[in-house]
């Protein structure tokens, strides 16, 4: 569990990460922002969710597509706002890939007792009328 963050900085570059931490995290921009002589402008903060990693990768490809990437995560040229609005839009979270029924992992667990949830891997053959499919439609 964690969140994905974008922040703005007080010379208009956007950065985006995640973090389980959050606030500890900001501080940490926040003490490197003093150091190169600038200030945390900006931030926005996801809800806390699963796969916070693959979220920020959907971000950073997204945000590679309009706006030029400066070592690794920073985005000089960004738009705050419209990142923001580019996060805010993501799925959160990936969750298990499953035949038949859409489960989220928080309402997974002892679901897979019933025949009609049967997380990938589980069910070799699929019943007539299933098909393999993921819960956010990804």
């Amino acid at each position: 569990m964690g969140h994905v963050y974008v922040i703005e900085f007080g010379t208009g570059a956007v950065k985006v990460g995640h973090a389980v931490d959050p606030h500890r995290r900001f501080a940490q921009h926040r003490t490197n922002a003093r150091a190169y002589g600038t200030t945390i402008a900006r931030t926005w903060l996801s809800p806390d969710h699963e796969d916070t990693y693959a979220t920020e990768q959907r971000l950073i490809r997204l945000c590679k597509q309009r706006w030029r990437l400066l070592r690794q995560e920073f985005f000089p040229d960004a738009d705050f706002e419209a990142v923001g609005a580019i996060a805010e839009a993501l799925p959160l979270g990936i969750g298990p890939v499953v035949a038949g029924v859409a489960v989220t992992p928080g309402l997974s667990a002892g679901l897979d007792r019933f025949p009609v949830v049967r997380p990938v891997g589980s069910a070799p053959r699929l019943p007539s009328g299933w098909q393999w499919r993921h819960p956010y439609g990804l």
